[in-house]
């Protein structure tokens, strides 16, 4: 039988306010039951800043102090201004030029510290899975040491990442597969990883709990993206292919 590590990396977490009740319902989730959940968390957001001490209240500090959230920064302010529309920036941070870039994540750290009041987190995680050489460079000198990004980002990216010293995380597929997925590779021998992302307008809160509650069998284990990156850096992550496409195992 298979061992398989799946870590729920949920973006955008009180970036709109139609999703405000979600993102608390899975704060509730993480505080009295056993999953754990990465979360990220746009810096500028005026949403969060408005309902700041709704979003993150007593339970949500709670969780996080006992390690059932981990929190990541998920770019500066997850979308374009004008200017950057006209330099054909990809995502947030692709092509933006450096000082740009250097310019944002600092504001970002600020607005991290002192506008929402969160603790430091060394974890990145770039909107649209999109960044550049510049972006790699800049967080490595801001503290940061690892990036969740895309899989295929690694064909682009993985030297300059790992030339700064920073640690990719990628997620391996949408939150909608792990199910699938966790009963296929269970049958298999070896350790395998699965990241998965989710958004709260394509995965309903209800499903969240579903898969939670079928994931708590033997041989699964819920993982944060730290836990994960030291599960990474002490075996030999490969390509394996199952019915829902290519993923990693842990050799």
């Amino acid at each position: 039988m298979g061992k398989v590590y799946i870590c729920l990396r949920y973006d955008d977490f009180g970036l709109k306010a139609e999703a405000t009740e979600y993102d608390k319902q899975l704060v509730r989730m993480a505080d009295e039951k056993d999953g754990k959940i990465t979360i990220s968390i746009v810096p500028h957001s005026a949403n969060c800043k408005k309902n700041r001490d709704y979003l993150f209240d007593s339970s949500f500090f709670r969780a996080v102090e006992n390690g059932k959230i981990e929190i990541a920064m998920h770019g500066y302010k997850h979308c374009r201004n004008f200017a950057e529309k006209l330099l054909h920036v990809y995502g947030e941070f692709g092509k933006k030029p450096y000082f740009m870039q250097k310019r944002d994540i600092k504001n970002g750290l600020a607005e991290w510290k002192n506008d929402l009041k969160l603790p430091d987190t060394h974890i990145f995680i770039p909107p649209q899975n999109i960044y550049d050489k510049n972006t790699v460079e800049i967080l490595a000198e801001n503290g940061f040491s690892i990036i969740s990004d895309g899989r295929n980002c690694d064909k682009a990216f993985k030297g300059d990442v790992e030339k700064a010293g920073i640690s990719r995380v990628p997620f391996t597929c949408g939150i909608e597969a792990v199910q699938e997925l966790t009963e296929e590779l269970l049958k298999r021998d070896g350790e395998y990883i699965l990241i998965a992302l989710f958004h709260y307008y394509n995965y309903p809160i209800e499903k969240v709990l579903e898969l939670e509650t079928f994931l708590e069998r033997e041989n699964t284990e819920f993982i944060t993206l730290k836990r994960a990156n030291e599960i990474i850096t002490t075996k030999i992550l490969s390509e394996f292919e199952t019915s829902q496409d290519k993923h990693y195992s842990l050799d």
